[in-house]
C-alpha cells in the first residue's frame, strides 16, 4: 500500500476511533479485574487481603490508557478544528516538535515499560 493511500489525517482519525473502541474493552476489564482483586465470590476482602501491587499497576495502566487517549482526542481538535495555519491539518500532524506528538511518542514507552513490571510484582 502506497503512503498516499491513506494519508496522515485520515490515518489520524482512524487511529482514535479504534483506540476509543479498545479504550472501551479495557474499561469493562479493569471492572472485572477490580472486582477480583476486591471480592472473592460474594464477599469482599479485608484491606490486608488485597493485592495492592496489582491495584496499583492495574489503575496506573488504565491511567496511561486515559492520558493517551485524552491526547489523541486534543491532537485531532487541534489539527482539524483549531489549527489555521498554512498546511492544515498535514502540517500538524507532521509537527514533530509539538509536545503532543512528543508525548504520544513517549507514551507506549510508558506502557511497555509498565506491563514488563506487572510480571514483577505478581508472586503466587
Amino acid at each position: 500500500m502506497a503512503a498516499q493511500s491513506f494519508p496522515i489525517t485520515e490515518a489520524q482519525l482512524t487511529g482514535l476511533f479504534v483506540e476509543a473502541i479498545l479504550f472501551g474493552i479495557h474499561l469493562i476489564t479493569l471492572g472485572f479485574c477490580l472486582r477480583t482483586l476486591f471480592a472473592t465470590g460474594s464477599r469482599r476482602r479485608r484491606w490486608n487481603q488485597v493485592h495492592w501491587e496489582m491495584v496499583a499497576v492495574s489503575l496506573a495502566l488504565f491511567s496511561v490508557a486515559v492520558i493517551d487517549l485524552a491526547l489523541g482526542f486534543y491532537h485531532d481538535l487541534k489539527a482539524f478544528v483549531f489549527y489555521t495555519g498554512q498546511g492544515g491539518a498535514i502540517a500538524e500532524f507532521t509537527n514533530i516538535s509539538d509536545w503532543i506528538n512528543i508525548c504520544k511518542v513517549r507514551i507506549p514507552q510508558q506502557k511497555a515499560l509498565s506491563i514488563s513490571l506487572t510480571g514483577r510484582f505478581y508472586s503466587p
